[in-house]
């Protein structure tokens, strides 16, 4: 049981860098500032 939970523990860490790793790379290859495609078209007066 402890080699199961072991080996499932083991696996976790690669599959969270991973999909970080592509979170980041999607989110960079996106055309624009990030926060700007976020917002759409509710834009804000810099005044505010």
């Amino acid at each position: 049981m402890f080699s199961f939970i072991a080996r499932r523990v083991g696996l976790l860490i690669p599959t969270f860098f991973g999909i970080t790793l592509l979170t980041f790379a999607l989110i960079r290859l996106i055309p624009g500032d990030p926060v700007e495609v976020m917002m759409g078209e509710r834009r804000v007066d810099p005044e505010m």
